[in-house]
């Protein structure tokens, strides 16, 4: 099977269920003998597609004459791939993304007769590709969903948030390849060791501690030797100033209570010298990569747990507590393209209240004098500002404390909580708050 095969396959399966893209792209990919090209090649197409499918449906709309044909999804999946790569891959040749968008056509019975049609609306692309451009006056909501491949009323609700020239910034963030990051073990391995053993395959970046490296494109993680002996791992910036957030001493005991993956924990651990970490999460399947990591890394100080957050499988007193609770996402849709689509406005109201009994569990959990982390990969107000006012309105035990100076100001808000955006920091979307536990 070559890779167009296996990209059309993925998004055949995720046109069932868009929210499995990770876990169908990992066994389609583990079922294939593929080199690390082509699994390059089928990430940018699958991810491109997804992320720019309401822009792409817009040129397909526009040049298609029977307009019936929108409905055949088999068919649109393939123009999709077609066009992708026409508008937006310079390194894939015209003719090529024609061919083999027919090639496709032709391999299913119920797509051959059109394949005249596939080869007419993809060269028709070709020849106005360098005057492709939306009517200037479609409304502006309308106009930047299609322009920027958004739901419009995920953009108004930025706008509202945001303004329009930072919202436009947002868009143009999330439709960039995602820049992929290493984190290198706090101890075992030297700043100079690293650098030295990674070569040009890391470039020093900065982050919390000095600790985060840009990965080379042509990288993958999983191969570098450093990863695979446990001296790095996966994770964006953004999450270690949470764990700044947090700032444990190393004696400290500590719950993190939605621990899956597992990058936030494995830092956890490290800083823990002298300490433990819970580990929960409620996935069975996902607490299997937290101790995945964790032995990667040779630590032996966490103690992983299946269970929900709202109900711990025990109780006791914790030095400190994170939380980083599930959430819409909306600051990681950069890297989680199917982010945008998978989630609807209505959908805020049922993630609202389990923030809220995540966040009443935890604070049950953490001892007098000690601290509590609720951090969240959301954009959002009701998620994040809003729910510690609520939070300390019914919690009178505990009170917000300001982020420690370690901390970059630029990171800080007014009120002393963390709010890194994508379009300010170029990095993930990301909020905490330090809460402290008075009696």
């Amino acid at each position: 099977m070559n890779a167009r095969l296996v990209i059309l396959q993925i998004l055949q399966e995720t046109a069932v269920n868009l929210a499995s893209l990770e876990s169908i792209e990992r066994r389609l990919l583990q079922q294939m003998s593929l080199d690390d090209r082509d699994r390059r090649f089928i990430f940018e197409i699958v991810h491109g597609v997804i992320r720019r499918q309401l822009t792409l449906d817009h040129y397909i709309e526009t040049n298609l004459t029977d307009k019936r044909l929108l409905q055949n999804q088999a068919l649109m999946r393939i123009l999709r791939m077609g066009l992708y790569q026409i508008i937006y891959l310079d390194r894939v040749p015209n003719h090529a993304a024609v061919n083999e968008s027919l090639e496709l056509t032709k391999q299913d019975a119920q797509l051959r007769h059109l394949s005249g049609l596939v080869n007419g609306l993809l060269r028709t692309i070709i020849r106005k590709k360098g005057a492709l451009h939306l009517n200037p006056d479609l409304p502006l909501l309308e106009r930047l969903a299609i322009e920027y491949s958004h739901p419009p009323w995920l953009i108004s609700r930025w706008m509202d948030r945001f303004g329009l020239a930072d919202t436009k910034k947002l868009l143009v963030y999330n439709n960039e390849r995602p820049v992929l990051y290493m984190r290198r073990k706090l101890r075992g391995i030297s700043r100079i060791q690293f650098e030295s053993e990674s070569g040009d395959a890391c470039a020093f970046y900065g982050g919390f501690q000095n600790l985060y490296y840009r990965l080379s494109r042509s990288q993958q993680p999983q191969h570098l030797p450093l990863f695979k002996d446990g001296y790095c791992t996966i994770q964006n910036p953004a999450s270690g100033w949470i764990i700044a957030l947090l700032s444990p001493k190393p004696q400290f005991h500590v719950c993190d209570l939605c621990s899956a993956p597992g990058g936030k924990a494995t830092l956890l651990a490290e800083m823990l010298t002298q300490g433990t970490l819970c580990a929960l999460d409620i996935s069975y399947y996902k607490t299997r990569q937290v101790r995945q990591n964790c032995e990667r890394m040779d630590l032996d100080n966490v103690y992983i747990v299946a269970g929900d957050g709202t109900a711990p499988p025990f109780t006791g007193e914790f030095d400190a507590v994170l939380l980083d609770a599930p959430c819409s996402g909306t600051g990681v849709i950069g890297r989680h393209p199917e982010g945008r689509w998978v989630k609807q406005e209505g959908d805020f109201g049922l993630l609202i209240e389990r923030q809220r009994r995540l966040l009443s569990s935890a604070a049950a959990l953490v001892a007098r004098g000690g601290f509590l982390v609720y951090a969240t990969c959301s954009l959002e107000a009701e998620e994040n500002e809003r729910q510690i006012e609520w939070f300390l309105q019914t919690h009178a035990e505990y009170s917000l404390e300001k982020a420690p100076d370690v901390i970059p100001e630029a990171y800080i808000t007014a009120n002393g909580m963390l709010q890194i955006t994508p379009f300010e920091h170029a990095l993930d979307g990301m909020f905490g708050a330090r809460l402290r536990r008075n009696k």
